[in-house]
């Protein structure tokens, strides 16, 4: 049987479905392991993702990659700042500001300006390959 895990946290830590926990809600500390469980047995099947809608990673983030580029280098800062792109950790508009040297505000239309040509990138090119 293959193992089944999903990623979770923006660390991206996998958490196998076999993975042991209280499945009676009594004291954790009492070690008696007949009231364990594994986190599968509590998840409904129809609520699994099926395995083929799991991206693969490194394919997302070349597409990400690749969308980007179609931006100027400040929008491209300001949305991976944003939405944590590069290093895993999102930041507000105001916290771009102080990173890059502008207002608040300048950040948030150049943000604005950039989801824009996303979005019009993707209604004349919508992404494949995901889901089919």
């Amino acid at each position: 049987m293959p193992r089944k895990s999903m990623r979770i946290g923006p660390t991206g830590s996998a958490i196998s479905l076999e993975t042991l926990v209280r499945i009676d809600g009594s004291d954790p500390d009492a070690g008696d392991y007949e009231e364990w469980g594994h986190l599968g047995e509590l998840v409904d099947e129809d609520q699994l993702i099926p395995s083929d809608f799991i991206v693969n990673e490194d394919e997302l983030k070349s597409t990400v990659a690749a969308l980007l580029d179609n931006l100027t280098s400040e929008e491209r800062t300001v949305l991976r700042l944003r939405f944590g792109l590069s290093e895993g950790e999102a930041h507000e508009h105001w916290e771009i500001a102080a990173i890059i040297g502008m207002s608040a505000e300048k950040v948030k239309h150049i943000e604005a300006e950039a989801l824009l040509k996303l979005r019009d990138l993707a209604s004349k090119r919508p992404p494949r390959g995901y889901v089919e």
